[in-house]
């Protein structure tokens, strides 16, 4: 379960038990149950029996069928399988569970991130209801003969698993929950429901939402494909110098990214590294605006509300879940993904007019008071629960 998520349900007065692996940051190894947690095998030799792991994992079925037992859980929340792989639906029965679908769409992509081969966002999921030859149709994943068929695998293995005792889904937003029904024609709509993610107390009852600013956009989030980076940055090497971007977070894009910024000169540009709570909280007070450029199927993008807290609107790509969010010309502006001269437009609509910044910023400000608190998502969450345990009383 989601730190956060269980955080808030401990508030509320409820008993919450973990169950991953060992891996680090997702345990705290003075957990009284850690005993419970399977092996996270960091590097699986090829050809070894161990590899089956990736696809069923024996050791964690094992144990979270003991833990089960032990804890004698009401509900279980699942929030992925990752490690622990689909082989932990087959430790139990007769136990109410529900599931959060993320960002990750493992189960009706084997690439996981619903984009083509030329970096764009897969409009319609080609791979639905276990069709996953179109992967290597439309070569999502390169020439890699060897990643076609681990990935292939183990998106066949998920989604064989993936109604597989599980009573209920909750989906980041609408358009992730579409999504799923679109790729998987088993799942039924009456059992899925679009929660939006929230935002912790300490911003939602600290922060004091900032309608000046330094004068530079915030570019947030890891650097790697379908975050759109390389989008930003290209539009940054045509617009004015004096238009200032800084960029938080680390990832391998830095890297490719480095000499296309020197060659151009742009000093403008500036990564500022991986930031966390205050020092992000800054970034955000004292930006222009957030700029989300996504290619990728974003689930939600906590960080649009993040940026909406601090009173910042946000240009964002017009996919996925990020429309539900920024609303256009209202909380933010949105550009179809991909479309440089549309960013362009964007950054300087902004950039020339500060009373719609401040406007936008307010907007932005009042949504997110309104949509993305803990006690909104709790209550919501508690509807989901509730139901589910009535039909197993029933």
């Amino acid at each position: 379960m989601n730190y956060r998520i269980a955080d808030m349900l401990k508030r509320h007065g409820h008993e919450v038990f973990f169950f991953c692996s060992d891996k680090k940051p997702y345990y705290d190894e003075n957990y009284e149950y850690i005993n419970y947690f399977p092996k996270y095998e960091t590097q699986i030799p090829k050809n070894s029996i161990k590899s089956i792991k990736k696809y069923y994992n024996f050791e964690a079925k094992n144990k979270l069928r003991e833990f089960v037992k032990l804890i004698k859980p009401d509900i279980i929340h699942i929030h992925g399988f990752g490690v622990l792989t689909p082989s932990i639906l087959d430790a139990y029965k007769g136990i109410p569970t529900v599931m959060m679908l993320h960002g990750t769409y493992v189960n009706i992509c084997p690439q996981g991130i619903l984009l083509k081969a030329n970096g764009n966002c897969f409009q319609n999921v080609e791979c639905r209801n276990g069709r996953f030859y179109n992967c290597i149709k439309n070569r999502c994943l390169g020439n890699r003969f060897q990643t076609y068929i681990r990935r292939i695998l183990l998106a066949f293995v998920q989604y064989l698993y993936f109604t597989h005792n599980i009573d209920y889904y909750i989906a980041a937003s609408n358009a992730i929950k579409n999504k799923f029904l679109e790729a998987d024609k088993r799942l039924s709509k009456n059992r899925i429901e679009a929660i939006y993610n929230f935002l912790p107390k300490n911003l939602t009852e600290n922060v004091i939402p900032n309608y000046s600013n330094s004068g530079y956009f915030l570019f947030v989030g890891r650097l790697e494909e379908g975050k759109g980076l390389d989008y930003l940055i290209k539009a940054m090497a045509s617009l004015p110098r004096d238009i200032e971007l800084h960029v938080a977070g680390e990832g391998e894009a830095k890297n490719e990214l480095m000499p296309y910024i020197k060659d151009n000169n742009l000093e403008n540009v500036k990564f500022v590294g991986f930031k966390s709570g205050e020092e992000l909280n800054e970034e955000y007070n004292n930006c222009i605006a957030l700029i989300v450029p996504s290619t990728g199927y974003e689930a939600f993008g906590l960080i649009n509300a993040e940026a909406f807290i601090n009173g910042k609107p946000v240009i964002a790509s017009n996919v996925g879940g990020i429309p539900e969010v920024v609303e256009h010309n209202k909380t933010g502006l949105l550009f179809e993904p991909g479309n440089i001269e549309q960013l362009k437009e964007c950054i300087l609509k902004y950039k020339n007019n500060p009373e719609l910044v401040i406007e936008h910023g307010k907007n932005a400000y009042k949504k997110a008071i309104e949509n993305y608190t803990e006690d909104i998502y709790y209550e919501k969450l508690m509807h989901v629960y509730n139901e589910v345990l009535s039909e197993y009383k029933k």
